[in-house]
């Protein structure tokens, strides 16, 4: 049996410049880190060699990977060549189109356990990530960026760079560690609600890129300010973090009708107003978890304020995608106890 963990992430600015319609003609950034909240998969040879059983939010048996419903393992799987005589099992701590990653730390997760299984040793981190992308982003063709993999395999609190060749750099954050402590103190996530359609909100930010004008320029200034905010936390200033967010999540609201919404503006006047120093939503927009930068004495009174919205606590995860057990078993038995 094999088990991966892959960490999920909250992005701080730079969202949109890993897509390819933006970095393909001129070099994106993300600012994230990854916390302590996993998609789980567990991989084990099946005791029918001709089958695949796959068990998420359905259980499906069948006997080539073609025939799954489920696109990303389906893709998986032809990837590395693997075509039958698997139990596989997925399970995450956060639901799905929730804005953390989720879609890229399951694939990270589930190409780390495959490819563990087929070559008997976990891959590199840079290789992990591109295999993650080329599985979601050509062969699944979803219309995703290339940040939730990267920041799932290498984890930590990293910026990433998209350059024009496809190549991503990866420059870990150097900051003290008292202001590491004080800026995780100071970021609270609160629940808003199901997304929108994540494909659809990516799918228009796409064509607009593609077609240059306003939508451009502001992904062109969103890879500013991550740079930026990188600064900010290498000098330990909280503040200016917090205000290069609020600038941020002004420009990406305005990327898209789909992004905020009356209820969310909301809410986010209301974080500000009872002491916020600035937030953002994460991810793709459209619903999901509200960022919010509060100095921890503002706290309470931003959690009173939003009593209404489910609180989400979290901490920092500066380790990356992981394999937690590999018993080497890699032929049929009988699975016991289930």
């Amino acid at each position: 049996m094999i088990v991966s963990r892959a960490p999920l992430r909250i992005s701080f600015a730079g969202g949109g410049s890993d897509l390819p319609a933006f970095y393909s003609r001129h070099e994106g950034a993300v600012l994230s880190v990854t916390i302590d909240s996993y998609v789980y998969v567990t991989v084990h040879p099946h005791p029918n060699p001709e089958i695949i059983e796959l068990k998420h939010k359905i259980t499906e048996t069948v006997t080539s990977p073609e025939e799954l419903s489920h696109r990303l393992v389906s893709m998986g799987l032809a990837h590395l060549g693997i075509e039958s005589g698997l139990y596989i099992t997925t399970q995450g701590d956060v639901p799905s189109g929730t804005g953390l990653g989720s879609s890229g730390a399951f694939t990270v997760s589930l190409m780390n356990a495959l490819y563990t299984y087929a070559a008997c040793s976990p891959p590199e981190a840079s290789d992990l990530a591109e295999m993650a992308c080329h599985v979601e982003m050509v062969m699944a063709a979803e219309p995703v960026g290339k940040q939730d993999q990267y920041a799932s395999a290498f984890g930590g609190l990293n910026l990433y760079e998209f350059h024009q060749n496809g190549s991503v750099g990866v420059s870990t954050v150097e900051c003290s560690k008292e202001f590491m402590r004080l800026l995780e103190r100071s970021l609270m996530l609160f629940y808003l609600g199901p997304r929108r359609s994540t494909r659809a909100i990516l799918s228009e930010e796409s064509r607009k890129l593609k077609s240059g004008g306003d939508t451009f320029s502001d992904v062109k200034h969103l890879v500013t300010l991550a740079h930026d905010m990188a600064h900010s936390i290498t000098d330990s200033d909280l503040s200016t973090f917090a205000a290069l967010m609020h600038e941020g999540w002004m420009i990406k609201r305005s990327l898209s009708s789909r992004i905020s919404s009356e209820r969310i503006d909301g809410y986010y006047e209301i974080a500000l107003a009872s002491g916020a120093m600035g937030g953002r939503l994460v991810g793709a927009g459209g619903g999901g978890f509200l960022l919010l930068v509060v100095p921890p004495e503002r706290r309470d009174s931003v959690r009173k304020a939003l009593c209404d919205l489910r609180e989400f606590t979290f901490s920092f995860e500066s380790h990356g995608a992981a394999i937690l057990l590999d018993d080497g078993r890699r032929t049929g038995g009988f699975i016991q106890g289930i």
